[in-house]
């Protein structure tokens, strides 16, 4: 898929900065739903920006109305908000800007930036990462040929994933994490294993197992015997298989239960690369 680009006029400029008036949007594919938003005033000033209602629930432009009917945009159906994402080095933090966004009406190709008043927002709004991108080099086990997918997770599917692949259309597989099915569940990684992976200390590895879904009846299953293992600091993925440990290749699931965050975080998407995964046993 190529990538779309559209040029963008903000007449007022963006706050605080009125003289950057003039844009270019760019949606990368493999960086969706993220996108590029480039100066064409200001050589070398770009920022990444992300519809916040992909994640964020009644994420409105409505506060803003009278402003936005000031600046020549009354029509809040057509518009569409876009929030700055910021990435902090020291300590690494993704945040975004959920008070002030961009409100771009894609049909004219014009926007504006307000300030959305009355609404529980932050203009440094701590993310978490919702998107991560997989590159599995040996396949999936007994699949050699599905290595590219992005780890997926959306808001009504929650707790489960989805690994989705970039190379066969419609290709998606739903993971979730063991404890929430199986709180005994403790795989284990060989020497060999944790080389692979990376892994230099216990809390950087985490797991995922495989579920499979069946219509009629209604019946959900997990793959404990072959989980998926990767390292959350480096994002190398591996399938690693069980042997002798008595673990089932179909373990009934019943209902799901998350275990309530400590914090409540908005979730937008953020791209991390996982370098390594085998994965049906």
């Amino acid at each position: 898929m190529d990538k779309k680009t559209l040029a963008l006029e903000f007449p007022a400029g963006l706050v605080g900065c009125p003289e950057w008036r003039r844009f270019r949007l760019t949606q990368d594919p493999d960086a969706a739903p993220i996108a590029l938003l480039e100066s064409l005033d200001e050589p070398n000033l770009s920022f990444l920006v992300v519809d916040p209602r992909l994640w964020v629930p009644g994420y409105t432009l409505q506060s803003a109305a009278e402003a936005l009917a000031a600046a020549g945009l009354p029509d809040l159906i057509a518009l569409t908000p876009l929030a700055i994402l910021n990435v902090h080095a020291e300590p690494l933090q993704v945040t975004a800007n959920l008070l002030g966004p961009l409100a771009v009406d894609f049909a004219t190709g014009k926007g504006a930036q307000v300030i959305l008043t009355d609404q529980p927002y932050s203009a440094d709004q701590p993310v978490t990462l919702l998107e991560e991108r997989i590159h599995l080099p040996e396949g999936l086990i007994g699949c050699p040929d599905w290595r590219g997918f992005l780890l997926r997770r959306a808001e009504e599917l929650r707790p489960v994933k989805l690994l989705v692949s970039l190379e066969l259309p419609g290709l998606s597989l739903p993971v979730v994490h063991p404890d929430l099915i199986a709180p005994g569940y403790r795989p284990k990684v060989s020497e060999e294993d944790a080389a692979m992976l990376g892994l230099n200390n216990a809390s950087d590895l985490d797991w995922l197992v495989l579920l499979t879904i069946t219509n009629e009846p209604v019946k959900v299953t997990a793959n404990l015997l072959g989980p998926i293992a990767f390292n959350k600091r480096t994002g190398v993925a591996r399938q690693i298989v069980q042997s002798g440990a008595g673990y089932p290749v179909a373990q009934p699931v019943g209902l799901f239960t998350e275990p309530a965050a400590a914090e409540p975080a908005v979730t937008v998407g953020v791209h991390a690369e996982v370098r390594h995964a085998r994965a049906h046993a």
